[in-house]
C-alpha cells in the first residue's frame, strides 16, 4: 500500500491521476439523465474506467477513479453518500491492480480468469462500501444499493474492459506509462 502514498511524488503519476479522473467524470456526466436509483446512481458506462485504468496505472488509476466519481457527483448526485462513492471507486480500481500485479496486460488470453476475478472483486468492494455507507446513513437499504452498484460495475467492466484494455495496453506499454515503469522500485514494492 506504500505506492498509494508515494505515487504523489511522481509528476507523471499525478498527471495519470488527473487524466483518469477527467475521463471518468467526462463519461459519467452525460449519463446522469439515465437513473437506476434516482439521486443515487445511474447507468454508468464509465464503470469500465476503474478496472482498466487501475490495471494500467495502478495507484494513479485508483485515485483518479475516486476523484472522477466525486467530480461526477457534482453534476446531480452529490450528497452524504459521495464520501462512500469516493472510497468505493478507489477500491474498485485498487483491488484489481493488486490482483494483477506483475502480469502483462497485452494478452488477456492466459489470464482471463484473473481478469474476471479482478472485475468481480472491484465491483464487490465498491458495492459493499457504498451499500454499507448508505445503509448506515439510513438513505437506502443495503440490498437495494449494493446489488445495483455491483451489477452496474461488473456488467459494464466485463463487457467493455477487454476491448478497452486491448486498445490501450500496447500503447501504455510502448509509451512507458505503466505505474511500475514510472515509480522507483523502493516506492512500488508491496508493503
Amino acid at each position: 500500500m506504500r505506492e498509494v502514498w508515494c505515487m504523489w511524488r511522481y509528476s507523471t503519476m499525478v498527471v495519470l491521476t488527473v487524466l483518469t479522473a477527467g475521463l471518468f467524470a467526462a463519461i459519467l456526466i452525460p449519463f446522469k439523465g439515465i437513473p437506476l436509483i434516482p439521486g443515487i446512481t445511474e447507468l454508468r458506462p464509465a464503470n469500465v474506467i476503474p478496472l482498466v485504468f487501475g490495471l494500467l496505472f495502478g495507484p494513479a488509476g485508483a485515485w483518479g477513479s475516486a476523484f472522477g466519481n466525486l467530480i461526477g457527483d457534482f453534476f446531480g448526485t452529490l450528497g452524504p453518500g459521495s464520501f462512500f462513492g469516493f472510497w468505493g471507486n478507489f477500491l474498485a480500481a485498487y483491488l484489481p491492480y493488486q490482483i494483477w500485479r506483475g502480469r502483462s496486460l497485452e494478452s488477456l488470453g492466459p489470464h482471463w480468469l484473473r481478469f474476471v476475478l479482478a472485475a468481480l472483486l472491484g465491483g464487490l468492494s465498491c458495492a459493499l462500501v457504498v451499500g454499507f455507507g448508505l445503509e448506515s446513513l439510513k438513505l437506502l437499504p443495503f440490498s437495494l444499493i449494493a446489488i445495483a452498484v455491483f451489477l452496474n460495475n461488473v456488467l459494464i467492466a466485463l463487457s467493455l474492459g477487454p476491448f478497452l484494455l486491448k486498445l490501450l495496453a500496447p500503447r501504455v506499454s510502448r509509451w512507458d506509462l505503466s505505474w511500475e515503469e514510472q515509480m522507483a522500485p523502493e516506492d512500488s514494492h508491496p508493503g
